[in-house]
């Protein structure tokens, strides 16, 4: 063949350097329609259906011949199932809790129970409603779709794994059958973007057409060339972090000639530099494309959901097999073992104790399962750093299946009773206490280090942190600095990876795809580190090791590239951004735009890094004022303080933005789509919460209000008296600044809606079942600040409630190593509690900025029914350092009473 000639999917050959225009000209592409798809078809007489697979023709031919019939035990339920384990999982859901029996009758539930569906998606997502949208708008009906190959219409659900959205009136594509589309609309060619991940590759053709209105308004190009100073080395002073980095971010129209070198090279697929590794061609994979702002004539796959909670699929795979099951108790046996630490020798009896293949063991196989399923549920879109939809228990690395499990046992839901979740929090605890040596001894915990060791060390720490005992939360601390820099000593942080540039570029679609999630899961992981390094400054004191400069990466991508469950579907969105013109975000360029008040288009995982950026200035600038005032040297290196407004501003506005984003989200929608789901509510609160966090942690020092209030030891140091003397002279010297009612209003803000709206202990705030980690710890450090503003002010209450419990005496808690449960307390003295916190925020909680704090002048110490609302609630947590914290409420209460 000539040199510049190739051949197209038809066989004819075509001239390379014709201009990309000439292929919109030609007819769409029919050369798969010749190809004839494969159908295994039901033989039973009367019935026509086929499918793609034989083994979803073996599961539907049951319902023909059954081998045996199972029928449902459950007073007056009359249902029957030709398999064994859907009796079981629905036979289970008889026992969800009364209120939540619809919802767990008709949804999947978070354990599995011994099955699962693949779920590629969170439940009713914005991307999901938008695909009934998108069916709707362009005319796709029930009936069109029941003449699509494929779909069971019995169950409404497709036999393949990538159910489509239609782009046009008539087009149906689907991406897993070699059936060609028999319609496409006029289309403009995607050869010339294209150039290593074929069409043939995509099997379909994203068509592209005219532009929308408001087009321009959501994919405009925000991203603003910002010209970057120079910036300080890792290992330097945080003072460094200001010059000319500080003032970059905080000046809009700075300008610097001297430009940030690792930026003068032009952003590949992955936001990294040089165009070496392009596995999906040149076309850039971005992140501040919105799916719910789509223009109609972009096409791709998704996963539709038949009710509020539950994703379609016909598949039911197992999170994990009877074998992986098998091997990881022997690697628990075998290597989990400890011959120094008592407490950990009888814990380990005790889970190894009985039969571990009895199905209520907290090792046998149906409680793996559940423990797997409850991350998915509960923890994941908090921390989305793995890829669900390729995710495999049976694949993956043994210690990183151990974290997700520990994880997700310490985040078993409420329908499970106290004794499974206490025993599952104990079996996580053993997990945990010995995985961090198995990762260490391993070859692989070397630089440049795998995915797989950042995936779990990362996981290990949110456990150790936040869901576990002291002594791990404070070893978890200690090695946190081992993980980053196990990250600097690669290319995590930057984005580089000269052996990926070394390696021969993918050959197929399944190949660059799963090149893709490797690099999309390492940046994923340099943000959950980083995340993990801010808000855990702020919320516990730590040290910060982690400053902004350092990540020079992209945003994570949109959520329907990460949640795409095929090459196919991520090919199509991938083409249909670059088409449209749509450009990165980096992480400094987005904190820049943020600090700057300018919208930046993210998901809420990149929302909650750019918030995780402004707690990491807001902490780096307080040790430089700190250095400062400690020098006295603010005539050379400036005033302290003089960023606090300005962060401040921006905190509103990062808040602002998201809320905004949300109500597009929910605007966008029909009607009858505009269902919040239990996802979208979690984002939100999760929004919430950081954004009060973000301005107590602005105007005081937890470590300076747990001082305060009587802590004896902090970081495992004895509180002298000196440390006491200083802290309060500290916290009366506050507490007559403008800080301190900010402080104190967003601390209202937080918690006065749990109050008021609680009507018995049965609808109070649960922190043991609440699946937000960092939530609980930040109620308690807001009723931390309530109480050291009204104790500083008003001093001693008088008079005393002496009807409200002062102490309560409780037996010991779950994740004490003998595992007895407390008592709660009796609804008397609850609506004692609840009585005089609502006369508390009757009082105090009606200011509508901090300003009005300042006309009060008496109720601000009324705290003792608000206090030990909170300390109960705190008693009953799964991790000891809120159960700790129930002890220091009640102490504060006691000095309430009693004064120091």
């Amino acid at each position: 063949m000539a040199a510049g000639h190739k051949r197209d999917s038809n066989g004819n050959i075509v001239d390379n350097d014709a201009p990309s225009t000439a292929v919109s000209q030609q007819q769409p592409n029919t050369a798969n329609s010749s190809k004839p798809t494969r159908r295994f078809e039901c033989t039973f007489e009367g019935c026509s259906k086929s499918y793609t697979r034989a083994e979803h023709l073996g599961r539907h031919q049951l319902n023909h011949n059954p081998k045996d019939i199972y029928k449902c035990d459950f007073p007056g339920c009359t249902r029957t199932f030709v398999r064994q384990d859907l009796c079981a999982r629905h036979r289970e859901r008889h026992d969800a809790p009364p209120s939540k029996a619809a919802e767990t009758l008709s949804s999947d539930e978070d354990d599995g129970d011994g099955t699962t569906r693949r779920v590629g998606r969170p439940r009713l997502s914005s991307l999901n409603r938008n695909a009934k949208l998108y069916e709707i708008q362009t005319g796709t009906t029930s009936a069109s779709a029941a003449q699509t190959p494929g779909l069971d219409q019995s169950t409404n659900s497709r036999t393949n794994h990538a159910p489509p959205v239609t782009a046009q009136a008539t087009t149906i594509v689907n991406s897993n059958s070699d059936q060609a589309p028999s319609e496409y609309p006029p289309q403009a060619s995607l050869t010339g973007s294209i150039n290593s991940f074929s069409i043939d590759m995509l099997n379909s053709q994203p068509p592209t057409g005219a532009q929308p209105d408001g087009y321009s308004r959501h994919f405009g190009s925000d991203s603003i060339d910002y010209p970057l100073p120079t910036l300080p080395e890792f290992h330097e002073s945080p003072a460094s972090v200001r010059d000319e980095f500080t003032a970059w971010l905080f000046d809009e129209h700075f300008s610097n000639p001297a430009a940030a070198p690792f930026f003068n090279a032009p952003m590949n697929t992955f936001g990294m530099l040089g165009n070496d590794f392009m596995p999906f061609g040149s076309t850039p994979m971005f992140t501040d494309f919105r799916h719910d702002t789509l223009p109609q004539d972009i096409s791709f796959e998704i996963t539709t959901s038949r009710s509020d909670g539950e994703v379609v699929s016909t598949e039911e795979v197992p999170w994990i097999s009877p074998s992986k099951r098998l091997k990881l108790v022997e690697l628990l046996q075998g290597r989990f073992v400890d011959a120094e630490n008592k407490d950990i020798i009888s814990l380990g009896q005790e889970i190894f104790n009985d039969d571990i293949d009895g199905e209520d063991h907290v090792l046998s196989l149906r409680s793996m399962q559940q423990y797997l399923g409850s991350y998915w549920k509960h923890f994941h879109q908090q921390l989305p750093i793995l890829h669900q939809p390729t995710f495999s228990a049976d694949a993956a690395n043994d210690l990183l299946v151990l974290a997700v499990m520990a994880i997700g046992a310490s985040q078993l839901g409420s329908r499970h009773s106290k004794m499974k979740t206490t025993a599952a929090s104990r079996f996580a605890t053993f997990v945990a206490w010995h995985l961090r040596w198995q990762i260490f001894m391993h070859v692989d915990f070397r630089p440049p280090a795998k995915l797989w060791v950042f995936q779990t060390l990362l996981l290990l720490e949110i456990y150790e942190k936040l869901a576990s005992t002291r002594q791990m939360h404070e070893r978890a601390h200690v090695h946190s600095a081992t993980m980053i820099n196990l990250m600097r000593r690669g290319t995590t942080l930057i984005g580089e990876d000269e052996t990926a540039r070394r390696t021969p570029g993918p050959t197929t679609p399944a190949e660059a795809w799963q090149r893709w999630i490797e690099t999309e899961s390492t940046r994923r992981a340099a943000f959950a580190a980083f995340i993990i390094d801010a808000t855990h400054a702020e919320m516990f004191g730590h040290a910060a090791i982690m400053v902004v400069h350092e990540l020079r990466l992209p945003l994570p991508c949109d959520d329907a590239l990460w949640s795409a469950t095929t090459a196919a579907e991520v090919g199509r969105v991938h083409a249909s951004l670059h088409t449209h013109g749509i450009k990165p975000t980096t992480f400094l360029d987005g904190l820049k735009r943020t600090l700057t008040g300018k919208k930046v288009k993210t998901n809420s995982f990149g929302r909650t890094i750019l918030m995780a950026g402004l707690l990491s200035i807001t902490w780096h600038l307080n040790q430089r004022d700190l250095q400062v005032s400690s020098l006295g040297a603010s005539s050379s290196l400036g005033m302290p303080g003089i960023w606090r407004e300005a962060l401040a501003k921006s905190f509103d506005f990062w808040k602002r933005d998201f809320d905004e984003s949300m109500s597009h989200m929910k605007n966008v929608s029909l009607p009858w789509q505009q269902i919040i789901s239990s996802e979208d509510r979690d984002v939100c609160s999760a929004a919430g919460v950081l954004h009060h966090l973000s301005h107590i942690a602005l105007h005081v020092d937890v470590l300076d209000c747990q001082i305060f209030i009587g802590a004896q030891k902090l970081f495992g140091r004895v509180i002298s008296q000196v440390d006491r003397d200083r802290a309060k002279h500290k916290m009366l010297e506050w507490v007559k600044t403008p800080a301190a009612r900010s402080a104190t209003f967003h601390a209202l803000q937080l918690v006065k809606p749990i109050v008021m709206q609680a009507s018995s202990s049965l609808d109070f705030y649960n922190c043991r079942a609440d699946y937000l980690l960092e939530r609980a710890w930040v109620i308690y450090y807001s009723l931390l600040v309530l109480w050291s503003f009204g104790y500083a002010l008003d001093g001693v209450l008088r008079p005393f409630p002496s009807q409200l419990p002062t102490h309560q005496t409780y037996l010991s808690p779950d994740l004490s190593w003998s595992g007895q449960v407390q008592t709660p307390i009796s609804e008397s003295q609850f609506q004692d509690q609840l009585h005089d916190a609502r006369t508390y925020f009757n009082a105090i909680g009606n200011a509508t900025g901090p300003d009005d704090l300042r006309m009060l002048q008496c109720g601000r110490n009324k705290l003792v029914g608000l206090l030990g609302l909170f300390a109960s609630s705190f008693r009953d947590s799964r991790w000891e350092l809120l159960q700790e914290g129930a002890n220091r409420l009640e102490g504060a209460i006691r000095i309430l009473k009693d004064g120091n």
